[in-house]
């Protein structure tokens, strides 16, 4: 019977340390969670801003956007190829990085900053600037 009783008392306090962690974790993020919106690109030394065409497309504010869950998911949409990417994203001070599973890559991470309601990252000689 005390054996029984240990194993519960384990049990309730690895699930307390668990819960714990989630908490801290949200609050810890609390700000970055959120939808991000396209502010700019910037590829070959040529930026263009929201609100701009270039190359015949218009990059408005929803031609890539960025949600960061509370759960520690992320979702991002791209408009423009009608193609959209998931996976999970940790902070630590202004990095953060977005881990996704690439169909015939593998995992993948990116990183990037996260300062004052914008998120900043690169990927293949392109950098990404959105604003909360």
């Amino acid at each position: 019977m005390k054996t029984r009783l240990r194993s519960m008392a384990a049990a309730a306090a690895a699930f307390a340390v668990l819960v714990l962690g989630v908490l801290l974790f949200a609050a810890c993020n609390h700000d970055a969670v959120g939808t991000y919106k396209f502010s700019s690109v910037t590829a070959e030394g040529v930026t263009v801003t929201a609100g701009e065409e270039h190359l015949g497309i218009t990059f408005d504010e929803n031609y890539l956007t960025v949600e960061l869950k509370a759960d520690g998911t992320f979702v991002i949409t791209m408009a423009e190829v009608a193609t959209s990417a998931s996976g999970k994203w940790s902070q630590d001070g202004d990095t953060i990085k977005f881990t996704s599973n690439v169909e015939g890559i593998g995992e993948q991470t990116i990183e990037g900053t996260l300062k004052d309601g914008t998120l900043t990252y690169s990927q293949e000689g392109v950098t990404y600037t959105l604003k909360k």
